[in-house]
């Protein structure tokens, strides 16, 4: 029998280790996801069983994370997500002395790269990143947004063929959605048939790989293509979802933290 898993990760406390601060204020973020996050001292001042940990990025793209935070939320006895951006090896070694799971945004398109971060990186950079904290993290969950540059597909197709090439065994995938404020507040979230074509390929290339759908996404929108599409895993899914889970006799079980750990 199917299963899928609904998850609502209100065990998770997400924060921010650069407050609302970020060098790249990217076309899609422009910092408004870090407005929501706690900062470091309310995270610690929270009992949690998970924690998320993230923030804004340095011109280089990587989310400046301390030892010393680290250690402070580990002895608290929590399970920790590392959102890290780029990495070098030794700043993968580091986090992977701490991390139960590292969410790794994988982006393999290098015009999006340039027109959404600003960065003179390329996919090379990301592959490299990716495979360092590989080398030394326990789980390591790429994170792929469709329709990232403005809504369009941008590389999705190619970025799944690398994570196959890579023996990627979980990914989890997020959706562009315009927000106010941005240089892509006007821009409109991708066509469902365009995320729909992104999940079939996924869920035929990587056979063997669990899915997911996260929270950063349009709600309701494409949570039928994702149990159509044989995706494993939703975060907060729709009514409609669930119901249709429902008829196709598909097992629900329910998760209450962040759907990469």
């Amino acid at each position: 029998m199917r299963r899928i898993i609904i998850c609502n990760p209100k065990k998770t406390v997400t924060l921010s280790v650069t407050g609302t601060d970020c060098d790249l204020k990217c076309a899609h973020c422009g910092r408004h996801f870090l407005f929501g996050m706690r900062t470091i001292k309310e995270a610690l001042d929270t009992k949690a069983e998970s924690y998320l940990i993230s923030g804004g990025c340095t011109k280089d793209g990587n989310v400046p994370i301390d030892e010393k935070t680290l250690k402070k939320l580990k002895n608290k006895g929590a399970r920790l997500n590392i959102h890290s951006g780029l990495v070098t090896e030794q700043q993968a070694m580091l986090l992977g002395r701490y991390a139960d799971t590292i969410s790794f945004d994988f982006v393999y398109d290098d015009n999006t790269i340039d027109e959404v971060y600003g960065m003179k990186k390329t996919k090379d950079d990301y592959l490299r990143s990716y495979r360092f904290l590989k080398k030394h993290a326990k789980k390591v969950v790429p994170h792929i947004c469709i329709g990232l540059n403005g809504g369009k597909l941008s590389g999705e197709k190619e970025a799944i063929d690398a994570l196959f090439t890579e023996g990627t065994t979980e990914v989890t995938f997020l959706v562009f959605m315009p927000i106010q404020g941005t240089i892509f507040e006007n821009c409109n979230p991708p066509k469902e048939e365009d995320v729909f074509f992104v999940f079939r390929y996924a869920r035929e290339r990587l056979k063997n790989a669990r899915i997911n759908l996260g929270c950063m996404r349009p709600r309701r929108l494409y949570d039928i293509a994702a149990v159509k599409a044989g995706l494993d895993c939703i975060v907060i899914p729709s009514r409609k979802a669930i119901e249709l889970c429902e008829e196709l006799k598909i097992h629900i079980e329910k998760k209450d933290d962040c759907c990469s750990l």
